[in-house]
């Protein structure tokens, strides 16, 4: 079974870091469903370097794939899949 690491860059105590966490807690299980895969979700504090590019950070194995707060969980949905379907060729 695929491993999926979904990692969430930002600052603890930021309403948008934490929405962004909440949202990917929420969109985990159609992940795992689509993908057949056990999906893990971390919450990494910002570095200085992550401050400079702007948070919250959304990342799949280490790379970062979105930066910012969308209007809604969805709009994460849609992008990781995206991501996910290249790495995985589909």
């Amino acid at each position: 079974m695929r491993r999926i690491k979904i990692e969430v860059v930002g600052l603890k105590d930021d309403y948008a870091c934490y929405t962004a966490y909440l949202w990917i807690l929420e969109i985990k299980n159609l992940l795992e469903e689509e993908y057949n895969a056990i999906v893990e979700v971390e919450f990494r504090n910002a570095g200085d370097k992550e401050l400079r590019e702007g948070i919250p950070q959304i990342r799949v194995f280490g790379k970062t794939v979105f930066i910012g707060l969308p209007s809604e969980a969805g709009y994460y949905l849609e992008v990781l899949k995206s991501y996910l379907d290249k790495i995985y060729g589909r």
